[in-house]
């Protein structure tokens, strides 16, 4: 599966999506209304956003290698009021397939590089039996040239097949993402397993980078606005906006439906722009199996769960009652399918 087939088939964009609002709307806003809980007086508040603001700088500085303009680009459309998550999703999505040219970069650059340097090392005869039956003999004097040739990635050399092997597996992972997305109309990422690349893949490693910066620049740019208001607290939910599957599931337990005719004008109250986004994360949640049951992992379990409930912090008193059932139903699941 080439690079481009990936791409238009909507992975690398979603999945920087998904993970930057997984950043923002779970891990980053839990620690930092956990941070400004412990604050106690005015004093603390502003040093507690202080370390902050120097603790995302040091993210933004690290992850934003080839991606200084795009970071410009966002603190400038923040600044004027006009940052759009959709718009600058695309955009890195599209800037990740301009510096990403293949998933599988170890894997092609073996099989170029390989059969002219056995035909040079056993000559041309020998080397059609040499490659098959003797590559892991030979493996130490095949990789020092290689890596001559090829030493902007360094991985060690006793691990070359491996990452070829971990290189096939993430393909074969993405096929099945794809076609799970095909089915049911909307993607089910567990990180978790894609984490499990980054020390085999600088392609997925990156991809995690560019969701990471639009995370961190969100987030550094709340808590400077808080410095120069001086008043109101980072983690108060009207400075955070709300990802699309909060509002979608907002949306249902309100029993305000969304339909492709009025999905796009919802979501742009929302501050996003992608309305066939939005009705296909309602329709999902408008399952009550989707809302309830467990999913095949712990931590997509949990993600739920914390999903559900930082909508119930949102829904009028006279909305809340079923979104509460429901995760005890699911908090109750959870705990009889991964107590053990």
């Amino acid at each position: 599966m080439t690079i481009d087939e990936i791409n238009k088939s909507g992975f690398f964009r979603d999945f920087i999506e998904d993970y930057a609002e997984n950043l923002i709307h779970f891990r980053h806003y839990n620690r930092t209304r956990l941070i400004f809980s412990l604050c106690t007086k005015e004093e603390e508040y502003t040093e507690a956003t202080l370390k902050l603001l120097s603790k995302f700088k040091k993210i933004i500085l690290k992850n934003s290698k080839f991606l200084d303009e795009y970071a410009v680009g966002m603190f400038r459309d923040i600044a004027m009021g006009e940052f759009a998550f959709d718009i600058w999703y695309e955009i890195l999505s599209d800037a990740y397939t301009d510096i990403i040219s293949t998933l599988t970069p170890i894997s092609e650059l073996f099989d170029d590089f390989l059969p002219d340097f056995a035909e040079s090392f056993w000559g041309i005869e020998e080397s059609k039996n040499s490659i098959d039956q003797n590559i892991n003999l030979h493996i130490e004097k095949i990789t020092e040239e290689f890596w001559n040739i090829y030493g902007q990635v360094k991985p060690k050399c006793e691990d070359l097949l491996r990452i070829m092997m971990k290189e096939t597996e993430l393909i074969e992972l993405i096929k099945y993402e794809i076609e799970i997305k095909n089915k049911n109309g909307y993607w089910e990422f567990d990180f978790d397993d894609y984490k499990e690349f980054r020390k085999y893949s600088i392609p997925i490693k990156k991809l995690f980078e560019h969701a990471k910066i639009i995370a961190s620049i969100h987030e550094f740019s709340i808590l400077k606005d808080f410095i120069k208001r001086g008043k109101e607290q980072p983690n108060s939910p009207k400075n955070n906006l709300l990802s699309l599957s909060q509002i979608a599931l907002k949306c249902f337990y309100e029993e305000k439906q969304i339909t492709r005719k009025n999905c796009d004008e919802i979501v742009k109250l929302g501050g996003h722009h992608s309305g066939e986004k939005l009705y296909q994360y309602y329709i999902r949640y408008s399952s009550a199996t989707n809302r309830k049951s467990v999913e095949n992992t712990k931590r997509k379990t949990k993600n739920k769960i914390r999903l559900i409930e930082s909508v119930i912090h949102l829904l009028p008193k006279n909305k809340n009652k079923r979104a509460k059932d429901e995760l005890a139903i699911l908090k109750n699941r959870y705990q009889k399918e991964f107590s053990l």
